[in-house]
């Protein structure tokens, strides 16, 4: 069983092509930055909790718990936002594109199925608050992010003609297990917890 597991919200094909397209503007108006780990558009997603190692004896009862919290909560929608810099535009380690929309829906989500992994695997919660949001890239160092690139990345986003892209409708919560390979992480899907409530 690979040793990093992470739960996380997966985002549609219109998405992630959304925001491919809103990065290579940041690029194009910031050429410094296009030596810096951008991820793969392939992987983009928001991640809800980081759980690091789950022996696979664990697997399956971890899997039955979390989609019992999966059963009280409906599906989600979000809507993607603005290109931020983090944590300081002066000296950016990280881009992010924020989620809008049903945050408080989805910071109960995260909370409960928190609840579920600090019982079981007794998983410590995170000392801050759940803040969806898509991890675009990482600077190799602490590096200015400009106006100008995060207006450009953002004007992508808010093109009205991709409004349907910037939307999404979230059915489900997938556990994934992340492998380091020469090329980079790959994702391996371990199970899917469906947001069931009615």
């Amino acid at each position: 069983m690979p040793s990093r597991t992470f739960l996380a919200l997966t985002l549609p094909d219109s998405s992630r092509a959304l925001l491919r397209d809103s990065c290579a503007a940041f690029r194009v108006t910031s050429p410094a930055w296009a030596g810096e780990k951008w991820v793969d558009p392939r992987l983009l997603h928001i991640t809800v909790k980081f759980i690091g190692a789950l022996p696979g004896p664990a697997l399956a009862p971890v899997l039955e718990a979390l989609r019992e919290e999966g059963a009280r909560h409906t599906r989600l929608h979000l809507e993607l936002s603005d290109v931020r810099a983090v944590p300081s535009q002066r000296r950016a380690s990280m881009l992010w594109t924020l989620a809008g929309g049903e945050t408080e829906r989805c910071q109960l989500l995260a909370s409960g199925l928190e609840g579920v992994l600090e019982e079981l695997l007794g998983l410590a919660r995170d000392a801050r608050s759940f803040r969806p949001h898509v991890t675009l890239v990482r600077a190799r160092r602490p590096r200015v992010a400009s106006s100008p690139a995060l207006d450009a990345a953002s004007a992508v986003l808010h093109d009205p003609a991709r409004a349907g892209a910037r939307a999404m409708s979230v059915p489900s919560v997938t556990l994934f297990a992340s492998t380091l390979g020469p090329a980079g992480p790959m994702y391996r899907e371990l199970g899917v917890i469906p947001l069931s409530g009615r």
